[in-house]
C-alpha cells in the first residue's frame, strides 16, 4: 500500500536532489579524471630566495618531488588502507642533505614553493615563508594554498650535522564535500 506524499514534501525532495546534483556553488559537481594505475602525479618543490608573494623564479635548492606515500616503491593497496576511508590523503616528500645552509636560509627571506607538476612548473600550488620558532635546530612552517589549487600543508626544515638541511613536506588537498541533505520532518 502506498502513502500519498504531499506536494510540499515532493517539491522539497526535488530541490534537495537538484542542490546535490548541481552543488551549492551552482556548478556541476565533477570528479578529477581518474589516473591510470601506472600514472603517479608528483609536485616538484624548491627553496627560493624571497617570500611567497615575491619569489626569485630561480630555485636555490631543489628536493624530492612531493607525491603519494609509497610502500616498497608502489602505491598502497586496498589492504594497506585502515581506519576511516574518508580521511583526506596526504602527499609526502623527504629529502636529506639539501645543499642549503640552515643558518643562511633563516638569515634572510626564503620560501618553500611547491609546483603543480614538472610539465606545469609555472603553476604554484602551495608556498610557505620560512621562519618562526627554531627548536632543536628545526623550524616548522605552514604551506598556504596558491592559485586556487586546494593544496595546503606543513614543511619541517631541520639542520643536519654539515649545516645542510633535511626537508620533509606534507601536502593535502582540500576538496569540497557534497552537501548532505537534511532529513525532512515526518508528515
Amino acid at each position: 500500500m502506498f502513502r500519498r506524499v504531499s506536494r510540499p514534501v515532493r517539491l522539497s525532495a526535488v530541490i534537495v536532489a537538484t542542490m546535490f546534483a548541481v552543488g551549492i556553488t551552482g556548478g556541476v559537481l565533477a570528479q578529477d579524471e581518474t589516473p591510470t594505475p601506472n600514472t603517479i602525479v608528483t609536485h616538484p618543490a624548491h627553496i627560493h630566495v624571497g617570500s611567497c608573494s615575491n619569489l626569485d623564479p630561480n630555485p636555490m635548492a631543489p628536493f624530492n618531488d612531493v607525491g603519494p606515500q609509497m610502500k616498497d616503491d608502489k602505491l598502497p593497496t586496498s589492504e594497506d588502507m585502515k581506519g576511516s576511508l574518508t580521511a583526506a590523503p596526504v602527499e609526502y616528500s623527504q629529502t636529506e642533505d639539501v645543499e642549503a645552509s640552515f643558518d643562511d636560509i633563516l638569515a634572510e627571506a626564503h620560501a618553500l614553493n611547491v609546483h603543480e607538476s614538472a610539465q606545469n612548473a609555472e603553476n604554484y600550488i602551495a608556498c610557505g615563508d620560512i621562519g618562526g620558532a627554531v627548536i632543536d635546530d628545526t623550524v616548522t612552517i605552514g604551506l598556504q594554498e596558491q592559485n586556487g589549487s586546494g593544496y595546503t600543508g606543513v614543511a619541517i626544515i631541520e639542520k643536519d650535522g654539515d649545516d645542510h638541511v633535511k626537508v620533509t613536506v606534507y601536502l593535502t588537498k582540500v576538496t569540497e564535500a557534497a552537501p548532505t541533505p537534511e532529513a525532512s520532518p515526518a508528515p
